[in-house]
C-alpha cells in the first residue's frame, strides 16, 4: 500500500504503529495510491521524503511526534529508489523508465542528471570519488545489470550528460549499491 506507518522500537508489534494522522487521528488524503518504493529521513531538516510508484515525491515534516504531509511533487514516471546526500539535504532518485534526477529538498527543485537505457533499481552517492575533488557522483544499479556512474552537478548543463563510467555486472537488476571511502 501507499501509506508510511511510524513505529516505535519500544513496541513489541505493529500494534503500536499509527498511520500518518491528522489531529483527529484519521488518516489523511497524502497518503501515496501506489506502493512506496524508497524513504529518506533528512536528520539535520527533521524531514521524511517518501517516492512512489504513483510517480510522485511526497515531503513530510515531524510535529508533535506525527509526520504532516508538506508537498506532493510529480514526477514524469514511477520512483523506484531514493538517496540522500549526507551535507546538501538533496535528494536522487531513480525511476522506473530510466531516468535520474536531483530534488532540492528545501526549494523543491527537481532536475534531471541523466537518461539511461534500463529501469533504474538502486542508488548510491560517491560523495568523495577523487579526493581534493568537490564534484560529487552518482551510482547507478540499473535493471538489466548494468552500474552507471554519472556527475550530480548536470543542473548547469543544458542536457544530461554522458556517464563517467559504465560497468556491466551481472545477469538481473543491481538491487543494492553501497559506496564505501577509506
Amino acid at each position: 500500500s501507499g501509506r508510511i506507518h511510524l513505529w516505535s522500537p519500544a513496541g513489541a508489534d505493529w500494534s503500536s504503529s499509527r498511520g500518518i494522522s491528522t489531529d483527529t487521528g484519521e488518516c489523511t488524503s497524502h497518503d501515496h495510491v501506489e506502493t512506496i518504493r524508497g524513504l529518506v529521513w533528512i536528520c539535520e531538516q527533521r524531514v521524511l521524503i517518501s517516492g512512489s510508484f504513483d510517480k510522485s515525491i511526497m515531503k513530510w515534516v515531524v510535529k508533535d511526534g506525527s509526520l504532516v504531509h508538506q508537498q506532493t511533487y510529480a514526477t514524469q514516471a514511477a520512483v523506484t529508489c531514493l538517496i540522500e546526500h549526507e551535507t546538501s539535504g538533496s535528494v536522487v532518485f531513480g525511476s522506473e523508465d530510466g531516468s535520474v534526477s536531483q530534488l532540492d529538498s528545501i526549494s523543491g527543485t527537481i532536475f534531471q542528471i541523466a537518461e539511461l537505457g534500463s529501469g533504474v533499481c538502486s542508488i548510491a552517492w560517491l560523495s568523495n570519488p577523487i579526493p581534493g575533488d568537490q564534484t560529487a557522483w552518482v551510482a547507478c544499479g540499473l535493471g538489466d545489470g548494468t552500474i552507471v556512474v554519472h556527475e550530480t552537478e548536470a543542473k548547469f548543463a543544458p542536457r544530461p550528460a554522458a556517464p563517467i563510467r559504465v560497468l556491466n555486472g551481472p545477469k538481473g537488476g543491481v538491487r543494492s549499491l553501497l559506496w564505501h571511502e577509506d
